[in-house]
């Protein structure tokens, strides 16, 4: 029995015990085989159907191969899908019920396909089923065998034919044969198609219609070199137009390369097969990956290939051993490197190991790409290393090759090595880049000159060649240390020895140039030269250092510019924040950034070192080379203003600085305070305020930055100046024939000045980032006048060079002349731009404005106080009354106040001790004013220490009382001001009388003056409100902006654009300076009156003395009982102690600070108050000494020593405060004098001190000599010194040259007041008007007949060939341009009337004369026409055309100038109806005033005021009525001459040009244009006739009353300038006198004659007429006046020729410092002493207000009432305290009628000798300072021993050639010793070894002796160290 098919599930179940119901085995065997049947049908339809479905997929599948080309995972996926669905498909129709049939659906399958058996088959079958056994076993029976038969009978094969599946075989079978069919055709591929379908994991290459044949590389996938390039070529076949693309894939991604199509002959050498495919190829990189790639053509692709690289053998290292040849005489040298270059000197062996990277074999040096090479032999012990010997001769390379043992693979790509025989070049030699090619010098300097040498082979020496142009080359050798083939060369060369020679016998002179360079020289004698250094030899004032101040200057600006502009920032961004923050109600948002604190520290700390005051040892003064800052500044500059704003500048800082600090501090207080949302409102009323003091914070650091850049902006200016000045005085030299410079020096002395000129551009452009924009444009100027000026330079230069005759030189001076003139216009217009002294001035104004000053910041202070005070009430109201809810915001606010207040106190603490740090720092320190500040800072120490509230000594409330202290506080800060001020207006006053150079005077004083008149505003006004008398208020008030101010401020501001010598304004200035001495009467009562105020606020000397007397005697008595419980324990007595005595120190520091104000604040010129400041000092001295004592011992664990020293100090202290009590209330002090000197260390400790105090008190005792003694002794000594003589002769010649421009001033002034006083007169100026207008049209008729007929004439007699005549025309012509030129000069409002009338018959006789002229040459041009002048008739009638031609272009010409005169006339008549317009308006505002006052008078009638009112106002309207009517007449004049000028333009155009038809028609053109301008003239000549007569009208001048006054006030002044001139020349003839200058004193006394008489006589009389209205007689005597002062002027210029002609060669010796500075001193002196005692009394200006009448009467009164013994009267005749009379040399009122205008002592009269005695007091406060700075430090290891530190400190002021001396100490020297009693005094010392020489026969005073003799001493001292400070001064 055949098998059931696979999957068969139906049983047919067979027994041979059938039951009832079992099937019979017919049965069941025919279903077995119709179920076999049936399930081979149903698997076999499957199967087909799969297939089809198979093949289906694939052919889909195949299209999409082909169109979407999808890569092979896609295609694995689709093909995957493919056999899914058609498994699927088999599955389901026909596999699946054949393997899955149950009997019962092959019995009912069996019914179907045998419909008779229908029912039968099936119910057998169920029947046979156990769940179906029921019903009959018979029927059962029956009907199974019934079934049995009837299937016995069936043939299953024709129940199931094979056709019921002949439908789905049929499609396959179909599907087949087409396919097979469709694959026989080759290009369809469907093979390959199916292939890549149904195997899509196999490498089959896809179908496609384009061919790909890979040819290289062959095999496709290989292995490589690593790095190679790798050639992909192909055949493609049946392309179209596609690209051919390499496809690249490795580890890095994927990439693309198209593939280059070949030519047909690189196709030839891959394949030499005839082929007409086209080949393509790309090259392929291969590095250390593997690389897959295929070939994508068309729609063909290659499969992907894989490429493995493998590395290439390589060298990697080379061992070389060089053997030199012998003669190098250098050692065999082995060096490993990682290449094979060989360099070496030729003959050179070279053995050369090789290693590679791996074992190779056959290992080649090839010198070429062909044949063979030199084989390396391998080293037998390392496979990798192979080695070769190689003599180096020739260049060549090589490259070394080798085949890999294990790849194969050789390296024919390793890099080519080369072999550099080297040949001994020469070495080489080059200057560092330090070293400057192009140098300026002095001939002395010592130039450090750095170069460097370089050679292949080392060498021994280098030599230094020298050129000096026009002379011949000097080599100097220099040996090296040690052979080297590199060296450094230093080389310091000294130009006074430039050639080497030790004895020096010629300086070079200034313009020299020299050139040096370094030569190098090796062993072989080889050399190698540098280039050349040029150094061109100026003189000492073009020194390369010469800008160091000023570059040290720019460091410091840069710094300070860089921190303003940070705080800005800071400052704009909490301003921001601030402004959001107030109405946010977010007390978070409220607050501002925590880090900004930390910020304002930084900048605190950064500013800290910027000033220099981060030291805290202030007594150490800064030296020249100490680094940059505001504090050496301070102490080292000599400028009194400029050590002002840098102070100012300081303040502002600290101050900005300081009030963010509090403002940043208040706000977030308030946030903190106020944090709850219902406190925005409280908040932001507190708050509001601070957002416009930050905004005027950053207003402020603006102006500072503006300042500081300007102030930079200032010294360049005044530093190029000066470069400048040099370089015109050069240029004017070497224009000077007469200079006498030799012809072959010419081009070295201009190559100097280009170089000149080209530093100063560097200097300007290293300077512009620092300087402000302004500045920056200018020098845009600047620099385009450098760059002009040195290429004409150079091309002059180049051209004297080449020159042979000498032609070049005339050309090449003036070139230089016309420099000089250049440099000079440039210095005066471009150097220095104006708006910088605004920009100062501003920033001046803000600095002093009131809140930066005390005023404000105790307003502040006092408003806080004021609101806490008012805040405690409040809450102490709220908590009565039980408000809690209010009573807490109370509090808080209360909190609020007390913090602020706190905080102001303490800042103001702080500022406080800022100031007087600066104070004591500055060089022009104010004794009295750091004891101010000393006293201020006691007092608010004193009364805030418990918070606001007043003493318990004091009667007012809190409020009154600070407002009282605020007042005296307030009143001190300004009279310090004040007395500043006067000390700087001296100084001003000084540098006008005795100027240091005309830079200084045109830059630096009008910035100095300004300076004062804006500082001074606030201080002025603070004193006249805490209670100055209105009066003297008033005046001081006065003194800023009164005649004497604004003639000052005019004199010093105008120099800057006038080029001629300045007039000095010292007159002025110390007209001033009267007023403000005049003020100190008043003035310094009020100051000592609240020093006493606040005094009494502050503990005594005494008490505070004993108070620190217990405490040390507490502290011993502690330091006894210690040691006593503890006496094995010294060391930890010693400590406690110690830190206790911490505190003690602190209590005798302020004592000692006391003391020291008790001493300088000393009257040194007063025996009992110079005793009590020497009581002061030896205090001082006795407590240092202890102090310091105890301090050691205990440092050094001496308690026992320690507690007596306590004692003892406790002893002194007492001594101290009993001795000073005594002092203070007046009492004998003889016995606690004597037992405080008991208490003072040895004499020899302090002797330095008394020295110092000795000389102090000797120059104030000379201040109160009168001035006629020191006068006397001076004159006496000036014979035997012949320094003090040239000084004197040098203050005689600026006097006189002052003078001189006085007196030029006072005429050009007497001209400009006649200007005014016709302007004065309305009619009057319409008449000059008139007459001015038609001048000028009538000069305009004169051009026009100059340039259009007389040109037509001159051409004409040029045509004619009369030359005489031609150049009588020419002269003509240029007579009538020399006319005409004056009258346009005069064409101006301000034209005089004579200077009309000049230029009027300067015209008119020049028209008159050429009217003459002309008509002569036209009778000779008629008699002239019938000469023939041409040869023909053709030639003459060309001519004639020709002359016509230009006849008639001349008529037009004319025409055209009539025409413009027609316009002018048009012009006029418009002016003149705007003048009648506004002279209207005039009249009409004039008669509303007259109305009004009018309207005034009548309710007021006996008002005088208003009755003067009116009569000006009705003068006013009369006066405007006036001018209408005179613009009225000038409009119908110039209305007429209009309309006749019309009338001449139609006469003239009327005018034919007719042919010329004579023999000549050059003659006759010259006849008809002659004529005409004949006609013309006279007619002009005519009408200047009538001109002429209408200027005749001086009597017609009126000035109104008006007027008269102002200008007779004028002219009064300019008397007194007049009469001050001939002062200053007869105080210049007794200088010439006391100099044996007999006939020159003579000349000078006869010229102040001359002067006085033109005083006396023209302008008394014209003051007089001016006063009495009569303007016609005061105009005349005003001319006059100014014709005799010019003349006067240019006579007794004449006798000081030398010193004026040449203002630079003048200037030039005083920039250099004085031979004998102390003789210069004297000189000085001598001239204050004669000035003082011989100068008239000054007379009353404006500048005592309009109430002068009655200031005067006063001030007289003040000064006969004044005590005849003002020096035991205190402050009536004394300055302020510690000053000497000096400072009150104001105290004599200049209006005094008795004579008292002279001063009483010699410090009143000499400035120079004030000065001293100030000076004097400074270096005692410093020496004082130094010693409380040792009491501080007592006991610190660290600092010098009192007494060493005393002496040398002493030794340092003592010593005046130290750096800066004068800055910071005043060099006396005691001579208490000397022998006077001859009179000889020695020599005045330069430093401090002279002595002074004094006539024997001289006798003193007993009294006074000593006083002279250290003043000479001071004066002495002080000028020796001038020299050190005067560059910094300016």
């Amino acid at each position: 029995m055949s098998e059931v098919p696979y999957g068969m599930t139906g049983q047919f179940p067979a027994s041979n015990h059938q039951a009832p119901s079992e099937m019979l085995p017919a049965t069941r065997e025919a279903l077995r085989v119709f179920a076999r049947r049936r399930a081979t049908l149903q698997f076999c339809r499957g199967i087909a159907m799969g297939a089809t479905a198979l093949i289906a997929g694939a052919i889909l599948l195949a299209l999409v191969d082909h169109f979407a080309r999808p890569t092979t995972l896609p295609r694995i996926l689709l093909s995957l899908l493919a056999y899914g669905v058609a498994g699927w498909v088999a599955y389901r129709n026909g596999i699946a019920s054949a393997f899955q049939s149950s009997p019962s659906e092959v019995a009912g399958s069996f019914e179907v396909a045998q419909t008779k058996l229908r029912g039968q088959v099936l119910s057998a079958v169920e029947l046979s089923e156990i769940d179906h056994l029921n019903g009959s076993p018979d029927f059962r029976r029956k009907l199974q065998t019934h079934v049995a038969n009837q299937l016995s009978g069936i043939e299953v094969r024709h129940l199931l034919p094979w056709k019921l599946i002949q439908s789905a075989t049929l499609v396959l079978f179909g599907l087949v044969v087409v396919i097979a069919s469709l694959g026989l055709i080759p290009t369809l591929e469907l093979p390959r198609r199916f292939a890549r379908v149904l195997l899509p994991i196999a490498p089959i290459q896809r179908a496609s219609l384009t061919k790909i044949h890979l040819i290289q590389p062959n095999p496709p996938s290989a292995m490589v070199a690593e790095g190679d390039l790798v050639g992909v070529v192909a055949e493609i076949g049946r392309l179209g137009r596609s690209e051919v693309w390499l496809e690249i894939r490795d580890d890095a991604g994927e990439e693309r390369l198209r593939m280059v199509r070949r030519s047909a002959d690189d196709q030839s050498q891959i394949d030499s097969n005839d082929t007409e495919l086209p080949t393509y190829s790309a090259n392929l990189p291969v590095q250390q990956t593997p690389v897959d790639y295929r070939i994508l053509a068309g729609d063909a692709e290659t499969l992907w290939y894989t490429l493995t690289p493998q590395p290439r053998p390589r060298a990697t290292s080379f061992e070389k051993e060089y053997q030199y040849p012998t003669h190098l005489k250098l050692p065999n040298e082995t060096v490993t490197e990682d290449h094979g270059d060989l360099t070496a000197f030729v003959g050179t062996k070279v053995t050369m190991k090789v290693n590679f990277d791996l074992p190779v074999r056959d290992a080649e040096m090839r010198f070429s790409s062909r044949g063979t090479g030199l084989a390396l032999s391998p080293n037998p012990s390392n496979e990798l290393q192979f080695e070769i010997t190689v003599p180096i001769s020739t260049p060549g390379s090589y490259r070394l090759d080798a085949i890999g043992s294990d790849t194969g693979l050789n390296n024919p790509f390793s890099p080519r090595y080369t072999i550099d025989p080297v040949i001994d070049r020469n070495p080489i030699a080059m200057w560092d880049d330090s070293t400057p090619r192009r140098q300026i010098v002095s001939p002395a300097a010592v130039l450090s000159l750095v170069g460097h040498l370089e050679d292949d082979v080392p060498m021994d020496h280098v030599i230094q060649q020298i050129l000096l142009e026009g002379e011949g080359v000097t080599e100097i050798k220099k040996s090296l240390d040690t052979p080297s083939r590199t060296a450094r060369v230093e080389l310091e060369w000294d130009l006074a020895r430039f050639d080497g020679r030790e004895k020096p016998d010629v300086t070079l002179p200034s313009g020299s140039r020299l050139k040096t360079r370094l030569i190098a020289v090796d062993r072989s004698g080889h050399r190698g030269q540098s280039n050349w250094i040029d150094i061109f030899i100026a003189r000492s004032d073009f020194d390369p250092d010469r800008h160091q101040d000023l570059i040290e200057h720019q460091d410091l600006s840069r710094q300070i510019t860089s921190w303003f502009e940070e705080l800005n920032l800071i400052g704009q961004g909490m301003q921001t924040s601030m402004k959001e923050a107030i109405d946010s109600p977010d007390t978070t948002s409220f607050l501002l950034e925590a880090d900004l604190s930390d910020q304002i520290q930084s900048l605190r700390n950064q500013w800290e070192s910027i000033s220099g005051f981060d030291n805290e040892d202030s007594t150490v003064a800064p030296t020249n080379e100490s680094p940059i800052s505001i504090r050496k500044r301070l102490t080292l500059l000599s400028d009194p203003v400029l050590i002002d704003q840098w102070s100012q500048l300081d303040s502002a800082a600290n101050f900005a600085l300081q009030q963010l600090s509090l403002h940043y501090q208040a706000w977030q207080q308030i946030g903190k305070q106020l944090p709850e949302k219902e406190f925005a409102l409280e908040r932001k009323r507190l708050a509001g305020s601070h957002v416009g003091d930050v905004r005027s914070i950053v207003n402020l650091t603006s102006r500072s930055i503006d300042f500081t850049k300007a102030n930079l902006a200032i010294d360049l200016a005044k530093g190029v100046s000066r470069d400048m000045q040099t370089i015109q005085n050069s240029a004017k030299m070497l224009g000077d024939i007469a200079a006498n410079v030799p012809l072959t020096r010419l081009p070295g002395q201009s190559e100097l000045i280009n170089q000149q000129l080209l530093q100063v551009s560097q200097l300007l452009k290293s300077m512009e980032p620092d300087l402000p924009e302004n500045v920056n444009g200018s020098h845009e100027n600047v620099h385009r006048f450098i760059d002009d000026r040195t290429r004409i330079i150079s091309d002059g230069r180049d051209r004297l060079k080449t020159s042979q005759d000498g032609s070049a030189e005339a050309p090449f001076r003036h070139t230089m002349r016309q420099l000089a003139n250049d440099v000079e216009s440039l210095r005066n217009q471009s150097l220095f731009n104006g708006n910088i002294n605004n920009q100062i001035a501003a920033a001046t104004k803000e600095f002093t404005a009131e809140p930066l000053g005390w005023a404000g910041q105790l307003r502040s202070l006092n408003r806080t106080g004021k609101q806490w005070l008012d805040q405690t009430k409040r809450s102490a109201s709220l908590e009565e009354r039980g408000d809690s809810n209010d009573l807490t915001e109370s509090r808080d606010i209360e909190r609020l106040h007390a913090e602020n207040f706190q905080r102001l106190r303490d800042a103001i603490l702080e500022r406080l001790d800022r100031l007087e740090r600066v104070e004591e720092a500055r060089s022009d320190a104010q004794v009295i004013a750091s004891a101010d500040l000393d006293l201020i800072t006691r007092t608010m120490n004193a009364i805030m220490s418990e918070g606001f509230v007043p003493p318990e000594s004091s009667n007012l409330d809190a409020v009154a009382f600070f407002d009282k202290v605020s007042k005296a506080v307030m009143t001190l800060d300004a009279g310090n001001k004040l007395h500043r001020f006067e000390k700087q207006l001296q100084f001003v006053a000084d540098r006008e009388r005795y100027s240091v150079d005309s830079i200084d005077a045109v830059i630096q004083q009008p910035i100095r003056l300004k300076h004062i008149q804006v500082a001074n505003e606030i201080p002025m006004a603070q004193i006249r409100h805490v209670g100055l008398d209105q009066e003297t208020g008033q005046q001081l008030q006065n003194t800023r902006w009164n005649q004497d101010a604004t003639q000052a401020r005019e004199r010093l501001e105008n120099r800057r654009w006038k080029n001629q010598l300045p007039v000095s304004a010292a007159i002025p200035i110390e007209s001033i300076l009267t007023t403000y001495r005049s003020a100190w009467n008043d003035l310094d009562p009020l100051m000592e009156e609240a020093r006493a105020f606040l005094r009494g606020l502050t503990p005594s000397l005494s008490d505070q003395a004993r108070e620190a007397a217990e405490e040390a005697k507490q502290q011993s008595e502690t330091i006894e009982e210690d040691q006593t419980k503890r006496p094995d324990s010294p060391e930890q007595v010693a400590a406690d102690a110690e830190s206790k005595f911490d505190e003690l120190k602190e209590q005798i520091g302020a004592v000692a600070e006391q003391l020291a104000d008790r001493a300088n604040n000393a009257d040194y010129s007063k025996a009992d108050e110079a005793q009590v400041a020497r009581d002061a000092d030896q205090a001082i001295a006795a407590i240092e000494e202890r102090t310091e004592k105890v301090a050691s011992q205990l440092r050094e664990n001496q308690p026992d020593e320690a507690a007596e020293s306590l004692s003892d100090l406790s002893k002194t202290l007492d001594a101290i405060a009993d001795h000073f009590e005594a002092v203070d209330s007046d009492e004998d002090t003889s016995a606690t004098r004597e037992a405080l000197n008991e208490m003072s260390p040895a004499s020899e400790s302090i002797s330095p001190m008394d020295n110092q105090f000795d000389a102090a008190e000797s120059v104030a005792k000379a201040n109160q000599m009168t001035p006629e003694q020191l006068l006397e002794q001076l004159e006496k000594k000036l014979p035997t010194d012949q320094p003090m003589q040239e000084s004197l002769q040098d203050i005689t010649e600026k006097t006189i040259r002052a003078a001189e421009q006085m007196i030029r001033e006072a005429a050009t002034e007497e001209t400009s007041l006649r200007r005014n006083l016709e302007r004065s007169d309305a009619e009057f100026s319409e008449q000059k008007r008139i007459a001015r207008n038609e001048l000028r049209s009538l000069s305009d008729r004169t051009n026009a007949v100059r340039d259009h007929l007389l040109a037509m004439a001159e051409q004409a007699s040029g045509w004619s060939n009369e030359s005489a005549t031609q150049q009588k025309i020419q002269q003509l012509r240029q007579q009538l341009s020399s006319a005409t030129q004056k009258t346009n000069d005069v064409q101006r409002d301000d034209a005089l009337l004579e200077e009309l009338q000049d230029a009027n018959e300067s015209l008119r006789d020049a028209v008159e004369d050429a009217a003459k002229q002309t008509s002569k040459i036209n009778e000779k041009a008629q008699k002239s026409q019938k000469n023939a002048l041409h040869n023909n008739e053709q030639s003459r009638t060309k001519a004639a055309r020709q002359l016509e031609a230009i006849q008639r272009r001349g008529k037009n010409q004319y025409l055209q100038s009539l025409q413009r005169a027609n316009q002018q006339w048009s012009r006029n008549v418009e002016e003149a109806g705007r003048r009648i317009q506004q002279a209207q308006k005039q009249e009409r505002n004039a008669q509303n005033s007259l109305d009004r006052a009018q309207d005034k008078l009548k309710k007021q009638p006996d008002d005088e005021s208003a009755k003067q009112e009116v009569a000006e106002k009705r003068a006013q309207v009369e006066n405007a009525r006036k001018a209408a009517e005179a613009a009225k007449q000038t409009r119908d004049l110039a209305r007429k001459s209009e309309t006749e000028a019309k009338q001449r333009f139609e006469k003239a155009r009327n005018r034919m040009v007719a042919n010329l038809d004579a023999e000549n028609p050059a003659a006759e053109m010259l006849s008809r244009v002659t004529q005409q301008a004949t006609e013309e003239l006279q007619d002009l000549a005519t009408s200047l006739d009538s001109v002429q007569e209408s200027l005749s009208m001086e009597d017609s001048l009126s000035s109104p009353e008006s007027a008269n006054k102002a200008l007779a006030d004028q002219q009064n002044r300019l008397q007194q300038s007049v009469a001050m001139a001939a002062e200053e020349l007869r105080r210049a003839a007794r200088h010439e006198e006391r100099l044996g200058n007999a006939t020159s004193a003579e000349k000078l006394n006869d010229v102040a004659k001359d002067v006085e008489s033109v005083n006396e006589q023209p302008m008394s009389v014209a003051q007089q007429s001016l006063q009495a209205g009569k303007a016609e007689q005061a105009n005349q005597q005003l001319a006059d006046a100014a014709a005799q002062l010019r003349k006067t002027a240019d006579s007794f210029a004449q006798q000081n020729t030398d010193a004026s002609a040449d203002e630079n060669q003048s200037e030039e010796a005083s920039d250099g410092e004085p031979s004998s500075p102390q003789s210069e001193k004297l000189a000085k002196t001598l001239d204050e002493l004669d000035r003082a005692l011989n100068s008239p009394p000054p007379e009353m200006g404006d500048n005592q207000s309009e109430s002068s009448e009655s200031q005067s009467s006063q001030s007289q009164s003040d000064s006969e009432n004044q005590p005849s013994d003002q020096s035991s009267e205190g402050q009536s005749s004394e300055g302020s305290p510690g000053q000497p009379q000096s400072d009150a040399s104001s105290s004599q009122q200049p209006n005094s009628q008795s004579g008292s205008n002279q001063p009483e002592t010699s410090g009143q009269a000499s400035s120079t000798l004030a000065e001293a005695a100030q000076q004097a007091i400074r270096n005692l406060a410093q020496q004082r300072q130094r010693q409380l700075q040792q009491i501080a430090q007592a006991g610190d290891p660290s600092q010098p021993s009192d007494q060493k530190s005393s002496q040398q400190s002493s030794s340092q002021a003592n010593n005046p050639a130290n750096d800066y001396s004068q800055s910071q100490d005043n060099s006396l020297i005691d001579a208490s010793d000397w022998n006077i009693a001859d009179g000889d005094w020695g020599e005045l010392r330069e430093r401090q070894t002279d002595e002074v020489i004094q006539d024997r026969k001289v006798r003193i005073p007993m009294t006074y002796r000593k006083a002279v003799q250290a003043y000479f001493e001071a004066v002495s001292a002080e000028a020796a160290k001038t020299t050190s400070s005067k560059s910094s001064g300016r």
